[in-house]
């Protein structure tokens, strides 16, 4: 049952509160991130995106648990309150050339290529795949890229529904939306994407 009350489960779903939520963290000064500031940000996106007021609450609180997260790294845990400014990119625009490609040789280089990847079975996430032969150019997004202690990071912010408890929203739940959505290869075309944008900037 969706529970009674203002909160992250019962706030309004669909296209355009993913892109209200989206645009948040898009003009969010992260080395910056006072509470006053990112009130003031969530009240001008409520209003601009058609939002009662009395959602700020609500929505302020959602931003603030994700800036602080403890995110791991070999250095230690950090999170995105540690950004120093200038180290993030936000919308970072990619364009790179693909060769005849079908789903067949895609299956097959990833079964090749994919090794133990701990988080998901690239292979079997595969099996599945089915699309005509394509060649052409591949242009897209990514949401964020940043860099912390020498390290260059990729970030794609998601606000799918799972349900209305917090239990929803464990390990196994997550695991099986992006199974569904095939958020793993979305992973793997952003990480060639920024591969190839370090490698033209970035002196080794």
């Amino acid at each position: 049952e969706k529970p009674a009350g203002m909160n992250v489960f019962t706030f309004p779903r669909g296209a355009q509160a993913g892109i209200f939520l989206h645009s948040l963290f898009e003009e969010l000064d992260f080395s910056a991130a006072r509470p006053e500031a990112v009130n003031s940000l969530v009240g001008k996106g409520l209003e601009r995106y058609g939002y009662a007021r009395e959602w700020e609450p609500c929505i302020t609180s959602l931003v603030n648990n994700v800036i602080a997260t403890p995110l791991s790294s070999p250095e230690g845990p950090f999170a995105l309150t540690d950004l120093k400014q200038g180290c993030w990119l936000a919308e970072l625009e990619f364009f790179f050339p693909l060769k005849f490609v079908s789903a067949p040789i895609l299956r097959e280089c990833l079964r090749r290529w994919s090794g133990t990847h701990v988080a998901m079975d690239i292979p079997a996430l595969c099996q599945g795949l089915k699309f005509r032969p394509a060649e052409g150019m591949v242009r897209g997004f990514i949401d964020m890229v940043f860099e912390h202690k020498g390290r260059f990071y990729l970030l794609d912010w998601k606000s799918n529904h799972l349900g209305y408890r917090i239990e929803d929203y464990g390990s196994e739940a997550l695991k099986a939306a992006m199974v569904q959505h095939l958020y793993p290869l979305q992973y793997l075309l952003y990480t060639v994407a920024l591969n190839r944008y370090l490698g033209l900037r970035v002196k080794i």
